[in-house]
């Protein structure tokens, strides 16, 4: 059985379309949207779980990455170097209270704004919103086992994941 014979022909088909045109246009446009890119190649720093009492420390991360680098099959001694764009920074929770005045038909607008403080046995602390940790900016990854084209790959994939940096932004070479 053809495609013609169980549409009925060319004028059933043409009927169906006409009658449905709507459910159709929205059906193609649907498809359409499905397949747009996403995201606009925006990089998004990795996310840190930390406590309130912890900071971000490049050092400690650096030490930490070297340690798991080591371990991949083949790197061997490994050294790590990365830049960060910014340090770390801390947005604190503000009230906002606006007075609006009127004066001989002229307004007049002030913003007052002030710091949340949180007390707690006579002291007191400003609360804190949002913290923004550091983004990465560079990676430069010295190993012995740079060398092999294979090494080189998962040691690159590997400071990829950990950083949130793309590959054009690490450098993995061989130790002298």
């Amino acid at each position: 059985m053809t495609l013609r014979e169980l549409l009925g022909g060319k004028e059933k088909l043409f009927a169906f379309c006409k009658k449905n045109k709507w459910l159709l246009l929205t059906g193609v446009l649907g498809l359409f949207l499905l397949c747009l890119p996403v995201g606009g190649g925006v990089e998004t720093p990795p996310v840190i779980a930390e406590t309130a009492e912890e900071t971000f420390s490049a050092e400690a991360f650096e030490q930490k990455l070297e340690e798991i680098l080591a371990e991949i099959d083949g790197a061997g001694d490994v050294r790590v170097m990365l830049t960060v764009g910014r340090g770390t920074e801390t947005i604190y929770a503000t009230d906002t209270l606006e007075h609006v005045r009127t004066q001989e038909g002229v307004s007049e607008r002030e913003h007052e704004e002030s710091l949340v403080l949180r007390g707690q046995n006579g002291s007191s602390e400003a609360v804190e919103r949002v913290r923004v940790y550091p983004q990465f900016s560079g990676a430069v990854v010295v190993c012995d086992g740079a060398d092999k084209a294979s090494v080189k790959l998962m040691v690159l994939s590997a400071v990829s994941a950990a950083t949130g940096l793309s590959s054009e932004k690490i450098s993995v070479l061989p130790r002298k």
